[in-house]
């Protein structure tokens, strides 16, 4: 989690490739212009940051609010995300 969205500054464009500790698949590479694979990063990611330099590296604001109703995540972490940046809320 992280205090203050303006902190995710992570790129929203090109090809990002995530750290074997985020994703350890055999396709840790995400093209942002496929919004389908942009999804399925930023679900990696917010499953699986280990602190807020994870989230922060990778993560944009404005892509975030973009696509998180689209976003399948636990409810534990979506309701942590919206309890805390009530700005995702979508409902």
């Amino acid at each position: 989690m992280i205090a203050d969205l303006g902190r995710l500054q992570g790129p929203d464009s090109g090809t990002v490739k995530l750290p074997i500790w985020l994703d350890w698949t055999p396709a840790p590479e995400y093209d942002l212009g496929d919004i389908e694979r942009v999804q399925v990063m930023y679900e990696t990611v917010l499953g699986e940051a280990m602190n807020e330099a994870d989230l922060t590296r990778h993560l944009n604001r404005a892509v975030l609010i973009r696509i998180w109703g689209s976003l399948i995540l636990p409810e534990f972490i979506r309701q942590g995300w919206e309890g805390a940046h009530p700005e995702l809320r979508t409902d």
